[in-house]
This record gives C-alpha cells, sequence and structure tokens, in this order.
C-alpha cells in the first residue's frame, strides 16, 4: 500500500537551473578526470619501487634492463593518462553540445 507520504515524494520535482546542471557535470568530470589519475600514479609508483629495490641486487637485474623496465612503465602511465584525458575530453564535448 503506498501511503500519502510517497505520493507526495513522487510529485515533487526539482528544477535544476541549466547552467547549474552543466557545472554539476563537469565539477563530476574533474574528479573522474583526477581519479583516473590517482589509479594510474597508485600503479606507477609502486612498480617503480620494485624496480629499483631489484635493481639494487645487480645478479637480479642489470643497468640497461632497468632503464627499458622504467621506460616501459612510463609509457604505458603516459597511454593510459593519454585515454584518461580523451574520455574526459569527449564527455566535455558533449556537454557542451547539449
Amino acid at each position: 500500500m503506498v501511503s500519502k507520504w510517497q505520493v507526495l515524494l513522487w510529485r515533487v520535482r526539482f528544477r535544476v537551473p541549466g547552467f547549474l546542471a552543466c557545472e554539476i557535470h563537469r565539477s563530476s568530470l574533474r574528479t573522474a578526470q583526477h581519479r583516473g589519475w590517482q589509479v594510474v600514479r597508485g600503479v606507477e609508483v609502486p612498480l617503480t619501487a620494485v624496480i629499483k629495490t631489484v635493481a639494487g641486487c645487480p645478479a637480479w637485474l642489470a643497468e640497461d634492463q632497468r632503464k627499458d623496465l622504467e621506460d616501459t612503465v612510463q609509457k604505458l602511465t603516459d597511454d593510459y593518462v593519454k585515454q584518461i584525458e580523451s574520455l574526459v575530453k569527449g564527455k566535455q564535448d558533449e556537454l557542451s553540445k547539449v
């Protein structure tokens, strides 16, 4: 059974001005972009630390191998950051058309 309060809540509609809705979406996009960067950075930092720790023992990892691994990690980080930025840019363009 539906109470009178539920009926009242169904009838209440919040009207948000267009400029405020766009600002909310932009803020959400900035937050999503920042969290994406944090995730990528959260993977990059430990990987780099492991590479440097393993490089401390020359029997495990030569200097040129260490540099190659660090370059690979940096390239992957840059690729993922570019993907995040392109996704956010696409959503910003989509919002600006509306």
